[in-house]
């Protein structure tokens, strides 16, 4: 896609901006490598979308390339992804950015398997899903069950005792 930029008076922000094609509601991977090879002060680096801050860092050392992943949702149709920048020593660098479409979880299998309870879902690599229940689907609060788990491949599975109450409801939930 084709970027616009804006470029900053001194001691300003500079920004980098493009509209994406989104699902409003569904999850966005934004992801992009970033340098800052002198470090220095002032400076800042900063990405929004639709304008709520995602990122900022703010007179950091010097790092080499560094891959940045956030995980953001829009309610828009085309959203507006935002990089804004100001380094007065040197310069930043920034390549590779992009910006998808991330599958909300479902789960493939639920199993009962010697006294455990077996979940199967898909997932995306690098991101964090919590399964949670609840006895009462009126009821406002989801239990988390276990501990967050970082998904390794495309499919997570899980498996916990079976529970002491029969009549409960499971989902799995993407953690930004």
């Amino acid at each position: 896609g084709t970027y616009a930029a804006y470029l900053s008076q001194p001691g300003e922000l500079g920004y980098l901006s493009q509209s994406i094609a989104n699902d409003p509601g569904q999850p966005l991977l934004i992801s992009f490598w970033l340098d800052n090879p002198v470090g220095g002060v002032p400076s800042e680096f900063q990405v929004r979308l639709d304008g709520k801050e995602l990122f900022d860092q703010t007179n950091s050392p010097s790092f080499g390339w560094t891959i940045v992943q956030l995980l953001a949702t829009s309610v828009s149709t085309q959203a507006l992804l935002q990089f804004g920048f100001r380094q007065d020593v040197d310069a930043f660098g920034l390549d590779d950015i992009g910006a998808m479409i991330v599958p909300a979880p479902s789960f493939q299998s639920v199993a009962v398997v010697s006294n455990n309870l077996s979940f199967s879902w898909n997932a995306w690599t690098g991101l964090a899903y919590q399964i949670q229940y609840t006895t009462n689907l009126n009821a406002q609060g989801w239990q988390n069950l276990g501990l967050p788990i970082t998904a390794t491949n495309a499919t997570l599975t899980h498996s916990e005792a079976l529970p002491p109450d029969s009549g409960r409801f499971y989902r799995v939930a993407m953690l930004p």
